[in-house]
């Protein structure tokens, strides 16, 4: 059977499953619903210290929840291989940063944003489960994936997290267009789109001053502009169901508006205009307004511009132009392809059995300052990090 033929086949199963999960999640008259217990998490006025992905998603999404909250970036993931910290932390004081508790110490605990991990509430657009898949190389391998997607689930229910793909159980190491809970039928859009929709949602919607360029910046987060075009099959279905979440007059909706009805060079026209207008942003942007690099003089420049029109604040501790005195660190880190032979992590022995190197690895993802399944040309890896 040809996989648009399958893709039709299993529309019917993946809509009622996102309209499900969007009916309870996004619904804040329901107390257990995470649009509810985001709000109630902001309306507490509990302080929080954002960890913030290295991009433009992680960092346009901090600087909306900056609009409705006072939490600030203390770290910045840079590409799954370096944090930056902020001067006022020390090396030794990551592993501290998860275990804290404000009721205990009275420090702020940590809130994700574009950054999932398991010990700590967050808002994140990677799926997080391993699902059904089994690895020929390592017997005892579907053992060894319940018990971590166990553990997953256990930390989801123990804390905040607002994942669309953990919603509706996708499975990330299947990658089968005949079942409906596979990875490529994920949750396909940025966690900007998706924080949107939640403050919205919650009566904490940032507003949109400016209309020439910041729907575009929002609505593109990971791509959404090309992605609704490139998989016509999924990312119309979940953004609308975001869009009709929060209502047909909401800021959701018209980005899903827009994403949909552009036209075929309306983006690079917006483009244009930008480094007509804003040469120095433009040089700080790629083609498809990710960040160029992640060098601080350009997130200061692109924060900056982004902060002038739309007036949310800048995200980060002592605003951007310090990013310049952060320091850097290389935390433990490793990737698994879901796929193959497992080889072991960076500090593991090359001769490790292929059952201890796939436990190796899903047990430090299990307990990660920062886990990821991320969908790559030549198959879906996991990404880990560890705090210490």
């Amino acid at each position: 059977m040809s996989v648009d033929r399958q893709q039709r086949l299993t529309a019917p199963e993946r809509r009622a499953q996102i309209v499900q999960a969007m009916s309870h999640e996004m619904d804040r008259s329901r107390p257990s619903s995470a649009v509810a217990r985001m709000e109630g998490l902001v309306r507490s006025g509990r302080p929080r210290h954002l960890v913030v992905s290295g991009d433009i998603d992680g960092i346009v999404s901090a600087m909306m929840l900056a609009r409705v909250t006072d939490w600030r970036a203390i770290a910045m993931i840079l590409g799954s291989r370096d944090v930056l910290l902020h001067p006022s932390l020390e090396e030794t004081l990551v592993p501290s940063l998860v275990d804290s508790d404000d009721s205990a110490d009275g420090r702020p605990r940590l809130f994700g944003v574009d950054v999932f991990s398991p010990l700590y509430d967050n808002v994140s657009n990677h799926p997080l489960r391993w699902g059904s898949k089994r690895l020929a190389d390592v017997p005892r391998s579907r053992a060894m994936t319940e018990a971590f997607d166990e553990a997953i689930d256990r930390a989801v229910a123990q804390r905040l997290v607002v994942n669309p793909s953990q919603w509706v159980g996708i499975e990330a190491a299947v990658d089968s267009a005949a079942y409906p809970r596979s990875m490529r039928y994920r949750y396909p859009l940025g966690t900007a789109q998706l924080l949107l929709a939640v403050l919205e949602a919650a009566d904490l919607s940032p507003r949109m001053f400016d209309r020439e360029f910041l729907p575009w910046m929002v609505a593109n987060c990971d791509g959404g502009l090309e992605t609704i075009r490139s998989y016509p099959f999924n990312a119309p279905m979940w953004w609308s169901a975001l869009g009709a979440a929060v209502g047909p007059a909401s800021l959701t909706e018209s980005l899903y508006q827009l994403a949909t009805n552009q036209r075929p060079n309306q983006f690079r026209d917006v483009t244009n205009l930008l480094r007509s207008e804003e040469p120095d942003v433009a040089r700080a942007l790629k083609d498809n307004w990710n960040l160029a690099d992640d060098s601080p003089g350009g997130i200061a420049t692109v924060v900056r511009w982004l902060s002038s029109i739309s007036g949310w604040p800048d995200p980060f501790l002592d605003g951007a132009d310090s990013l310049r005195e952060w320091f850097r660190i290389a935390p433990p880190r490793g990737t698994l392809k879901t796929s193959g032979r497992p080889s072991p992590p960076g500090d593991g022995d090359e001769q490790t059995a292929p059952d201890e190197a796939l436990r190796s690895h899903l047990m430090r993802a299990a307990s990660a300052l920062y886990s990821s399944f991320t969908h790559y040309p030549e198959g879906v890896h996991l990404g880990w990090m560890l705090p210490r």
